[in-house]
């Protein structure tokens, strides 16, 4: 059940090793170094292929793709290296473009912190289980295909890919794992198993935007374990269930003399979400957001969603009081998913200023995973909101 929060955690010395690029503004990106002329030679006399086109590699249609960005802090070694098209080389260079601009990257430091994290994660995904890019991040892989096809789907398929170069050597047979083979389908299939109930991808703006989504081959409900102290378990609730009556703990998602931190239910919270995100257009002020959320929320509900995404909508400015922010200022952001791994990061790095929660910390980690997993579990499954076309 892959999603971005796994990812970060697979790809985390990436993450780290660019955040720290980017803040020692002292720090030069390094000199780029292709494959040498022994690697490239072997490629070409192979028939290899671009691993993500298909095209086969002939005189000079194809280069050395550094996976972690040269730009970003990325170094010359041979996993961060693999061989594709110039055509496919290009469009990866165009996307970082969109979505960061022009460098030096360290510029914009850390307003774009967000957005760094998440196309570093599209880097490596995108070659290591290119299914999981089209789910995980579908925003930055549709960019890539607009820039490299127009928004067609490639013609090819790789057969003959070699994947990045530290996984093979001179005389090896190709060996990418998403050739286009006997185990092709068995890879992709395990890729898109891995996903299919935790991560909202194209499904989910399917599903906000309007779209018709199929409700055939629904896989059977699953069941959780939701840990509530050190000892005490909720035992073989469904997911559906979990999202609308997630356990009540003090401080957590009811009220305590520290406050309520989260709504009771989930599955308000993704409603919340869902709302925003079908206004969010349309409002100026916090009062109008309250309005259009007095018709699903109590105020206390509605308060605790509303700051929520105001705390990633808006950058951090103590001197402005939520009643007074500009929502015409708040940042673009149409990926509802991206919001609500925003928020529970933050609520990740401020867990040990909780106060007044009524379970230790371990269990309150897994309390805090377990709620946004349902909030996604939630948005993924229902069908029932449908957005404005106007």
């Amino acid at each position: 059940m892959t999603d971005m929060f796994d990812l970060e955690k697979r790809y985390e010395n990436t993450l780290k090793d660019a955040k720290k690029f980017l803040e020692n503004k002292k720090e030069k990106a390094k000199t780029r170094s292709n494959l040498s002329r022994e690697r490239v030679t072997f490629l070409v006399n192979s028939n290899a292929e671009c691993p993500l086109c298909g095209v086969r590699f002939e005189g000079a249609n194809h280069n050395t793709e550094h996976v972690y960005p040269i730009g970003l802090g990325g170094v010359n070694v041979l996993q961060n290296k693999i061989q594709i098209c110039v055509l496919c080389n290009g469009a990866r260079n165009q996307v970082m473009q969109a979505i960061l601009g022009h460098p030096p990257y360290r510029k914009n430091y850390p307003e774009n912190w967000t957005n760094v994290k998440r196309f570093l994660i599209w880097c490596n995904i995108s070659i290591d289980d290119p299914p999981l890019a089209q789910t995980i991040t579908p925003t930055i892989q549709q960019k890539f295909m607009e820039f490299r096809t127009g928004g067609e789907t490639f013609p090819l398929s790789p057969k003959r890919a070699f994947g990045r170069a530290s996984k093979w050597k001179v005389g090896d047979e190709p060996n990418y794992e998403f050739n286009r083979s006997s185990n092709y389908n068995k890879n992709v299939s395990k890729s898109i198993k891995s996903k299919s109930s935790r991560s909202l991808g194209i499904r989910l703006f399917d599903r906000i935007f309007g779209y018709n989504t199929s409700k055939e081959n629904k896989p059977p409900k699953q069941t959780k374990r939701v840990l509530i102290d050190n000892t005490q378990l909720i035992e073989e609730i469904s997911e559906e269930e979990l999202a609308k009556n997630f356990p009540k703990i003090k401080g957590f998602n009811t009220s305590s003399r520290s406050g309520l931190r989260l709504p009771e239910k989930p599955s308000e919270f993704a409603e919340g979400i869902i709302l925003y995100m079908q206004i969010k257009n349309q409002i100026q002020s916090t009062d109008e957001l309250n309005e259009a959320f007095k018709q699903l929320f109590t105020r206390l509900r509605r308060d605790k969603i509303i700051m929520r995404i105001a705390s990633v909508v808006f950058p951090y400015d103590e001197s402005i009081k939520l009643k007074d922010r500009d929502w015409r200022k708040a940042t673009a952001n149409d990926d509802p998913l991206q919001i609500i791994q925003n928020i529970k990061l933050r609520f990740d790095k401020s867990i040990t200023e909780f106060r007044g929660v009524s379970v230790s910390e371990d269990s309150l980690r897994q309390l805090i995973d377990s709620y946004f997993e349902q909030v996604m579990t939630y948005l993924n499954e229902n069908e029932k909101y449908e957005s404005s076309t106007d």
